[in-house]
């Protein structure tokens, strides 16, 4: 088996990488950081190169199991690493392309709670561009939004570039009709913005018929 370590120290894409940034290497440089080691009769350098030459030649929705496991060098565990690998970038790149300007759209990203069987309080934090920095689950159970204090909401954005945040939260009834109990809330965290200095854009209230905008019904 062919280590990293059994390259000279110059060579070594680790080292290279804590000295100098990721940046400075190369691609298959990368790809030896990520895979470790290679197997015995394939050193980790020639596994990284088929590994680089399947990438640029396969578009990333067939990349697959199967494909990392016809490389010499790939066992299971590493394919899986990769998939994982993978799946993270475009989860991350999603995250960063989506702005979160219209309830559609947030409603959408928040589909998940429309089927939950549990009352769930969601806060997401978004930046200058309406771009999502850190999602918290502020609450889960039944929730009595008179005793969620505001701070609960806002603890979190201390430390990220914060401009503005949504709220979210689901009817496990099946029906997105705000109660009075909702609307109060909404009113308790809109002044507690305007103290933090941070745009209240929305809450939503999902649930299986559909979704309500509280910005579309006034309330904010």
């Amino acid at each position: 088996m062919t280590l990293l370590h059994a390259l000279p120290i110059r060579s070594r894409p680790r080292e290279k990488l804590v000295a100098r940034g990721a940046q400075i290497l190369s691609t298959h440089e990368l790809l030896m950081v990520i895979l470790g080691n290679g197997i015995l009769g394939t050193p980790v350098e020639k596994v990284a190169r088929s590994l680089e030459h399947l990438l640029y030649s396969t578009s990333r929705s067939e990349l697959s199991l199967e494909k990392f496991l016809c490389i010499r060098g790939i066992g299971q565990t590493k394919a899986v690493q990769l998939l994982a690998i993978f799946e993270l970038m475009d989860r991350f790149q999603r995250r960063n392309e989506t702005v979160f300007t219209s309830p559609g759209v947030i409603a959408s990203y928040l589909h998940d709670l429309q089927q939950s069987k549990r009352e769930q309080l969601i806060c997401l934090y978004l930046n200058a561009r309406y771009q999502l920095v850190h999602r918290e689950v502020v609450a889960v159970g039944s929730l009595n939004q008179t005793l969620i204090h505001p701070r609960d909401v806002f603890i979190p954005i201390a430390g990220l570039p914060v401009a503005a945040i949504v709220l979210a939260h689901n009817h496990p009834s099946g029906v997105p009709e705000p109660s009075e109990d909702d609307k109060i809330f909404t009113t308790r965290i809109k002044q507690a913005a305007e103290l933090f200095g941070i745009e209240f854009s929305d809450h939503i209230i999902l649930a299986k018929q559909g979704y309500v905008s509280m910005k579309e019904r006034g309330v904010l």
